[in-house]
């Protein structure tokens, strides 16, 4: 479902803005907050993916970087779509997140399915980052 791959890529843009990879990080710190970088594109996705229920390519840098995170996304995606069809959940796409959730046949299972996908790619991405700053 695309409102649970949209989830993923939230999922990772927090985990980059709350835990930048070390690759990135000296270079955000030395920018002021929000004028460019992994946290820019982070925080622009982020806001575009829950508003508007697009832009899941800007999760794609981050899952080119690191397999730790591209295997977490691909779990989460998998677990988010578990969910849905067991479930039995039809859903819309290109809708923010809350009206895409309202209006779902199943909100409760499209509400779980949204969350696993979120928390799992968030988790994915801050072991990855952790992983990245404790590398020399």
């Amino acid at each position: 479902d695309e409102c649970t791959l949209v989830m993923v890529c939230a999922g990772i843009c927090v985990g980059n803005l709350v835990l930048p990879p070390s690759s990135t990080k000296q270079k955000n710190q030395a920018r002021e907050k929000g004028k460019g970088g992994m946290a820019s594109l982070s925080w622009q996705a982020l806001k575009t993916n829950i508003l508007c229920g697009d832009f899941i390519e800007a999760a794609y840098p981050s899952m080119e970087r690191s397999a730790i995170i591209n295997g977490f996304a691909y779990v989460a995606a998998g677990l988010s779509t578990e969910i849905l069809l067991q479930r039995r959940v039809l859903s819309t796409a290109y809708m923010p997140l809350f009206v895409a959730i309202w209006l779902s046949n199943d909100r409760w299972g499209m509400g779980i399915a949204c969350f696993v996908a979120f928390v799992v790619s968030l988790c994915g991405t801050l072991v990855a980052n952790a992983i990245s700053i404790r590398r020399p």
